[in-house]
C-alpha cells in the first residue's frame, strides 16, 4: 500500500476515534495511539473499556435514569388538547 492510501486509512480511523475519546471526556489526541502498529488499538480499547464514561459517573438528578443505562431522552408531557370553539 502506498503512502497516500496509508494516510487515507489512517484518517478514516483517527477521526472517529478522536470523537469517541472527546465524548468520553479525554483529549482527542489519545486517538493517536491507533497509529502505533500492533499495540495502539489494544491500549485504546483498554482506555475505553476500563475508563469512566461521563454518562455513568453520577445520576443527573432525582427521578432521572441517567447513569442506569436507560434512555438519554427525558420523558415529555403530552401536548395540550386542541382548543374548542370559543363561546362569544
Amino acid at each position: 500500500m502506498g503512502i497516500i492510501e496509508s494516510l487515507i486509512v489512517l484518517a478514516l480511523v483517527l477521526i472517529p476515534l478522536w470523537r469517541v475519546f472527546e465524548r468520553t471526556g479525554r483529549s482527542g489526541a489519545w486517538s493517536l495511539l491507533a497509529a502505533i502498529p500492533g499495540i495502539g488499538g489494544p491500549i485504546a480499547a483498554l482506555l475505553w473499556g476500563y475508563g469512566t464514561w461521563p454518562k455513568y459517573e453520577a445520576p443527573a438528578g432525582p427521578g432521572s435514569d441517567m447513569g442506569s443505562g436507560g434512555s438519554d431522552v427525558a420523558p415529555h408531557a403530552p401536548p395540550p388538547p386542541p382548543a374548542g370553539p370559543s363561546a362569544q
